[in-house]
């Protein structure tokens, strides 16, 4: 597993950017995730997190079209 430490002069990785900002929908939200989870760990497991919850709910919409094909069934 690599180091999430990183000099706090360097510029967050473009993906990280993006996904902070598409999944913090208020702008009050990302100046309170700016003042309080710039530390790295934080920002790995929010984006940890955030990917869990996707697979979640890719998952639920997939045992759903499954589920659906036997409604009615007998």
């Amino acid at each position: 597993m690599r180091s999430l430490t990183r000099s706090s002069k360097e510029p967050l990785p473009e993906e990280i950017n993006h996904r902070i900002n598409s999944l913090t929908t208020y702008s009050a939200s990302k100046v309170v995730f700016c003042k309080y989870f710039t530390n790295d760990t934080f920002l790995a497991i929010f984006v940890y997190a955030s990917n869990f919850a996707n697979e979640i709910r890719q998952s639920r919409r997939e045992l759903e079209a499954v589920a659906s094909k036997f409604v009615g069934r007998s």
